[in-house]
């Protein structure tokens, strides 16, 4: 799996887990529309990964990377 995807995955999740709609989430993570629904709905394509890895910090998350 790709970091692409795999963020995309950990935000979509965030939605979920907190049971905001997509105004609430543009409005906590500053994304517009757009990039919301690619990131949600199309695994991240064209947005770009450091805005989500943006997104995951403003949301209070860390990041870690682990290459094995």
């Amino acid at each position: 799996m790709t970091i692409r995807i795999e963020l995309a995955e950990a935000l979509s999740d965030l939605r979920y887990d907190n049971s905001w709609t997509y105004e609430q989430m543009m409005q906590e993570t500053g994304l517009n529309k757009t990039q919301l629904i690619r990131v949600i709905k199309h695994k991240g394509e064209g947005v770009s990964i450091d805005l989500m890895e943006k997104v995951c910090k403003k949301l209070g998350y860390n990041i870690d990377l682990c290459i094995f």
